[in-house]
This record gives structure tokens, C-alpha cells and sequence, in this order.
């Protein structure tokens, strides 16, 4: 249900737009949606009209008008308002997920700990940017990631002393 505002020309006026807006309409249609009486729609489609609020096509019935998108140009959403006085101008979607970042930046997840150090973390992003495969630890010498003594773990030898990783697809 619609808000009333207890002035009840404004509210029949809005109850008008609402239903011109849900699809156009012609006065008897008009009528049935709002509740008022045919005098009263009809008077206020009129002056709505007038104001380009509301546009009567060639068949007779009542749209939403012009003047609803060019005042609508002109309001500003709260939100966006408060973003745009913290954010950057320009700032998108590839700013937050795939420009490149410096090593100092702090990161959204920086406050976690994962157990891995941060350092060992970016030189291992650049090995692999230089195309460098890491082996596994468990299976070859410590890398000092930070992993196992945070979490006491110990490396895992494999039984027979074989690289068992990376696996191939069969």
C-alpha cells in the first residue's frame, strides 16, 4: 500500500502517477486503479498534463512524462553521494580485482592469519608470474613459508622418497 501523507490532493495526485505508471490507462481504467470519482481523475490527469507529468498518447491513455525523467536527472541517490566522497574519481570493478598491486599495499584479508607470511606469499605470486614451479614441501626441502611452525606441522616425506607431485591426468 501506498504512502498517504495526509494531504489528500497530493496523495490522489500521486495515486494518478502510480497508476499511469503501472501501464497506461485510460480515465475509466484510471479510475478503477486510483478509487476516485471520474471528475476528480480526470481533473488531475489533466493538470498533470499540463505539467508533462503524465502524457496522453494518440490512443487516449495516460503515461508517465517527460518531466518525471528530467527532474529525475536531477535527484541524487544518497548512496552513490557517499561513495562518491570517499572513492577515487574513475575507480571500477578492475580497480578492486585485477590492477596491479604493490608489495606494501594492505590488503582486505591483511588482518587474517592464514599462517603464511605475507613476504613469502608475494615472492611466491612473482615466481609464478615468471612462469617458476614451486614443488611441494612435503615432498622436497622447506620453502620457510611460515605454514608449519604456526600450525604444528612437520614436513611430510613421502614413503619412498619419490616426487609424487604434480600428478598427471590420465
Amino acid at each position: 500500500m501506498r504512502q498517504h501523507s495526509g494531504i489528500g490532493v497530493l496523495d490522489k495526485a500521486v495515486a494518478v502517477l502510480w497508476a499511469a505508471a503501472d501501464s497506461p490507462c485510460g480515465l475509466a481504467e484510471l479510475c478503477s486503479r486510483t478509487g476516485l470519482p471520474r471528475a476528480t481523475a480526470h481533473r488531475l490527469a489533466v493538470g498533470l498534463e499540463v505539467h508533462r507529468l503524465l502524457h496522453r498518447g494518440a490512443d487516449g491513455r495516460w503515461r508517465p512524462g517527460p518531466a518525471l525523467g528530467e527532474l529525475s536527472g536531477t535527484s541524487t541517490d544518497p548512496l552513490l553521494d557517499a561513495a562518491a566522497a570517499v572513492l577515487p574519481r574513475g575507480v571500477g570493478l578492475d580497480w578492486f580485482t585485477t590492477r596491479e598491486r604493490d608489495q606494501t599495499e594492505v590488503l582486505p584479508w591483511d588482518h587474517l592469519d592464514s599462517g603464511l607470511d605475507k613476504d613469502w606469499l608475494w615472492q611466491d605470486w612473482q615466481d609464478s608470474r615468471s612462469g617458476f614451479e614451486q614443488d611441494d614441501c612435503r615432498w622436497t626441502p622447506c620453502f620457510d613459508c611460515g605454514v608449519c611452525p604456526g600450525m604444528d606441522t612437520g614436513i611430510q616425506v613421502g614413503p619412498t622418497g619419490r616426487t609424487l607431485l604434480p600428478l598427471t591426468p590420465v
